[in-house]
């Protein structure tokens, strides 16, 4: 069948049979499809792990490392029957359509290998969206946010120095006698003392101490346990709201809660040896809330045979029997954790797509240029293109300052590429226009090549970095001229400029091969 369709494609449609779009087309959807496949069902969360996704990783990188050499070996074996025929570089009469369409195809078939590793990447996130909806994962994340707060697994997230919500006056008091001999007996008695001034220099005194408790739920200090992209589609509430509900003595909403961590542990079979009502009391103590040795909870399960062994100290001797109270709670923070960053990482998923396609374009361009000239003169590009970023790098580095921040460097290694980009330029113009020679031009053709989505990259990050220059470390002020205003609206944009840029060499390629490609091409060799 594919012998039939091949020669057909030689008969009918050179370029397509040349290119060899058929086998290797359908042999890359063939191989994105198996490793979408692979992702899915190779992928699994186990929820009573609450270690680091070690062993998984370990099997994701070997996929990924097999993708990327299956891609290599795809592309040599593609390249090898692609390069057996070349009729531009033998000097047989092609449209600038048909020079356009070889390299889009081209590109079309590098990005068919690129994509493997990212087939994987959707295909194991597809497998982890599947375990919940996105609402039952909205809804758990935040349970798992708000309890947190009501499992004291140690004094120091609970312990707070100096009280935060008091009047600015309520240390406008004198000390008590005891620390009188400390003060400085010409201040005023209502004078300003700071807290924490005062702290360093004598014993801390609250007037109205034991009101304030050091180690209450009320000081828990970390208030999100997810992260949350300000770009979400959803917002989740936080500790502070268990807060408010202990100092209204809600324990209703308390009692709610429990509720909806208890039934997430029990839908994902977790263990626990703590009862709701065991819990209330052992949280639930108002008004001060406090927290010591009598009411720390594990924050996982340590009856499992591998955490007997590394946490024998939590079991009684005589009996084995478990010492302390225990719930599941680091286990679904971890598999949860996983499950939110498959729905809510679009720009991660987004910038490995980009990335791709970003690596495809560069390879095409590199085997385009290759095909459109030779192999000598590709190598020599390659080379000396090479050389030139060396020695660019480190002229840039010698000018730049080492004791302040500088931008006078990286412009100067801009200035230099875009000066080569257009000297070369000219060059290869000047003999289109008067007909001279080739020469060593065919080396400029090669750069100018890989220079077509290289130039606007190189204008835009001087830009932006002669914007970003604006801005005064010193002062934190920036100079009102325009330029700062670019520069903020570019480092917002930077992912539409690059989708931009891509686009933008699709259609520089067109005018490049058919006011300069062709012109040139037609010139005499010497």
């Amino acid at each position: 069948m594919l012998k039939k369709i091949q020669q057909y494609l030689l008969l009918n449609y050179p370029l397509l049979w040349n290119i060899k779009i058929v086998p290797a087309f359908l042999g890359a959807v063939v191989i994105n499809i198996l490793f979408f496949l692979a992702g899915y069902f190779l992928t699994k969360i186990d929820f009573s792990d609450r270690y680091s996704y070690s062993s998984s990783f370990s099997g994701a990188a070997l996929i990924y490392m097999g993708a990327v050499l299956t891609a290599i070996l795809l592309f040599i074996i593609w390249l090898v029957f692609y390069s057996k025929n070349n009729a531009f570089k033998s000097f047989y009469p092609k449209s600038s359509g048909g020079l356009y369409l070889e390299w889009v195809l081209s590109f079309v078939i590098i990005c068919g290998f690129i994509l493997f590793p990212f087939s994987y990447y959707q295909g194991s996130a597809s497998k982890v969206r599947s375990y919940v909806s996105k609402q039952e994962m909205i809804k758990a994340v935040e349970t798992l946010n708000l309890i947190r707060i009501l499992i004291p697994t140690d004094k120091t997230s609970y312990y707070q120095e100096y009280p935060t919500d008091l009047p600015s006056d309520y240390y406008m008091k004198s000390a008590p006698d005891k620390h009188s001999e400390n003060l400085d007996s010409s201040a005023p008695v209502t004078e300003y003392v700071d807290p924490v001034e005062y702290a360093e220099s004598n014993d801390l005194y609250y007037p109205d101490y034991p009101d304030f408790a050091q180690l209450s739920l009320l000081n828990y200090g970390s208030l999100n346990q997810f992260y949350i992209s300000s770009k979400s589609d959803f917002t989740i509430r936080d500790a502070d709201t268990v807060k408010k509900w202990l100092r209204q003595q809600n324990k209703e909403e308390i009692s709610r809660l429990m509720d909806n961590f208890i039934a997430l542990q029990n839908k994902h079979n977790l263990k626990t040896n703590l009862t709701k009502d065991q819990w209330l009391q052992l949280v639930y103590n108002p008004s001060k809330y406090p927290v010591g040795d009598f009411n720390l909870i594990t924050s996982y399960n340590y009856e499992d045979e591998e955490a007997k062994n590394e946490y024998s100290y939590y079991y009684n001797s005589r009996d084995n029997t478990p010492n302390g109270y225990y719930v599941s709670y680091d286990e679904l923070e971890r598999s949860y954790n996983k499950i939110m960053n498959a729905y809510v990482d679009k720009e991660e998923s987004l910038a490995f797509f980009m990335i791709s396609i970003t690596m495809a374009l560069s390879i095409s361009l590199l085997v385009f240029s290759f095909r459109s000239t030779t192999g000598k003169s590709w190598l020599i590009a390659l080379i000396s293109i090479g050389l030139i970023l060396f020695i660019n790098g480190i002229l840039s580095f010698a000018i730049s300052s080492p004791f302040r921040v500088d931008i006078l460097g990286p412009l100067f290694y801009i200035f230099v590429l875009l000066a080569i980009f257009s000297l070369e330029l000219i060059s290869v113009l000047r003999k289109n226009i008067n007909r001279k020679a080739k020469g060593r031009s065919d080396i400029y053709m090669n750069h100018l090549v890989w220079f077509v989505p290289a130039v606007p990259a190189l204008i835009f990050m001087a830009i932006y970095i002669i914007g970003h220059n604006q801005y005064s470390y010193n002062d934190y002020t920036y100079n009102n001229n325009g330029l700062y205003e670019t520069y903020l609206f570019m480092d917002e944009h930077i992912i539409e400029f690059i989708w931009a840029n891509i686009c933008l060499t699709f259609v520089s390629m067109w005018f490049f091969i058919q006011v300069i490609l062709r012109k040139w091409k037609s010139l005499p060799e010497q």
